[in-house]
């Protein structure tokens, strides 16, 4: 119990330590154990001789999901968490990053590992049309000015651009690959987009005090 729980009067001396996720022996320990069971699941929902698999595969396809998901909202834990700063619009602006890299890929034959970091540039520069007039207002105006966006950009996507977004139908794009590895099925792609989240999360700026510094001066008033 003593390795779990820190004595009373043991105080934090650094910054990183009063912000650490696992502050304690038992912390880090089932941290490492459920990175070891992310890594394993794909390979727990195979069929074992008898046809039975430990988990479902359906799992490891919403296990999928929940990293996009994780991915997308580290940059409104950014803007929201680090800046105080309240967005309405990311939905619309992950939409903006889906349809254009599955347009590079469809119609420019652009690799998924290409369309990846293009899709992303094309969603920084349409994310700035609507933060650059934002830049004066905050608070409740700030919201109000993404919660257009999030109007806006779904609304343009399903009706003036329906020839690239097909609208509210599904669209198809290329599976990705890699030196002949096809990452077409669950337990493939689960391989790419588990090491995304994780490197989303290890990297946003909980190490640098300044990213607190935007937020604190607004409380500071």
């Amino acid at each position: 119990m003593s390795s779990n729980i820190r004595p009373s009067g043991v105080f934090d001396t650094t910054y990183s330590d009063d912000i650490a996720l696992n502050r304690t022996r038992g912390e880090k320990a089932v941290s490492y154990g459920i990175v070891a069971l992310l890594l394993l699941l794909p390979l727990l929902s195979l069929e074992g001789p008898f046809g039975i698999s430990l988990v479902p595969q359906s799992l490891v396809g919403t296990i999928i999901r929940i990293a996009i998901l994780v991915i997308s909202v580290q940059g409104l834990n950014i803007l929201t968490g680090y800046t105080g700063q309240v967005s309405l619009g990311h939905a619309a602006f992950m939409a903006v990053g889906a349809y254009s890299g599955a347009y590079l890929a469809r119609q420019f034959g652009f690799s998924f590992w290409l369309a990846l970091p293009t899709s992303a540039l094309f969603t920084g520069v349409i994310g700035l049309l609507f933060g650059l007039p934002s830049l004066r207002v905050k608070g409740f105006y700030l919201s109000m000015a993404t919660l257009a966006a999030q109007f806006i950009i779904p609304w343009t996507l399903r009706y003036p651009l329906e020839h690239i977004s097909n609208g509210s139908r599904p669209l198809d794009v290329p599976v990705p690959d890699l030196f002949g590895i096809n990452f077409g099925a669950d337990g493939a792609m689960y391989y790419i987009v588990i090491p995304l989240a994780h490197g989303a999360v290890a990297g946003r700026a909980q190490h640098q005090p300044d990213a607190h510094g935007p937020r604190d001066d607004q409380h500071s008033r």
